[in-house]
């Protein structure tokens, strides 16, 4: 008798919790969509803040001036915005990874062309931080660069709806706004290694 009543201890909570859950399983299933939904809002929100903060720091770098004979934006620009924006129709999360990928590889290959070690890092800050040490990129750029690079890891933990279409394609905007930057640093950079040889 005393082993029973042990036995039926150590059931009858576990059974308890089992059948309270399966008479509220869809109250359940509601308090868990209304967080997640509130997880979503509060993270577009924060990236829709963060983005409008971003857009005023990019305003206030130096712009290239573009000549009357020279072409503001390149065909292969103008195909890797759209290549990106598609991707946003689809998939914003993706569309942010590869528009971030981007500016990855411009930095790499700007730290390379500049003689930077960055120590087996692909890029990052710490390039950057080069680069404008040595004066080739404004020491407004570090802010930014760092904000873009948080943004696209905030987006690469988030499921796909908690990032909306319209902020993949302002991300991608400010993306390609640094990528030209770096890549304005690694055609100096070539011509000067031109000029020596």
């Amino acid at each position: 008798m005393e082993n029973l009543i042990h036995l039926l201890n150590v059931i009858v909570w576990p059974v308890t919790l089992l059948l309270l859950a399966l008479l509220f399983r869809h109250e359940f299933r509601r308090a868990a969509a209304r967080l997640t939904t509130l997880s979503y809002k509060d993270l577009r929100a924060e990236f829709r803040h963060d983005l409008h903060e971003i857009r005023g720091e990019l305003n206030a770098l130096p712009q290239k001036v573009v000549s009357r004979h020279e072409k503001p934006v390149s065909d292969a620009d103008s195909s890797t915005h759209a290549r990106l924006r598609r991707i946003a129709e689809i998939s914003p999360r993706a569309a942010i990874m590869e528009a971030w990928r981007d500016v990855e590889v411009a930095t790499k290959q700007a730290a390379d062309a500049c003689d930077i070690s960055v120590g087996g890092q692909i890029a990052g800050v710490k390039a950057i931080r080069a680069l404008v040490d040595k004066g080739l990129l404004p020491a407004t750029v570090l802010s930014p660069y760092e904000r873009l690079r948080r943004l696209r890891s905030k987006a690469a933990h988030a499921i796909d709806c908690a990032v909306e279409p319209e902020q993949a394609e302002e991300f991608i905007e400010m993306a390609q706004r640094l990528y030209a930057l770096l890549l304005e640093v690694l055609q100096k950079a070539n011509e000067v290694l031109r000029h020596a040889q």
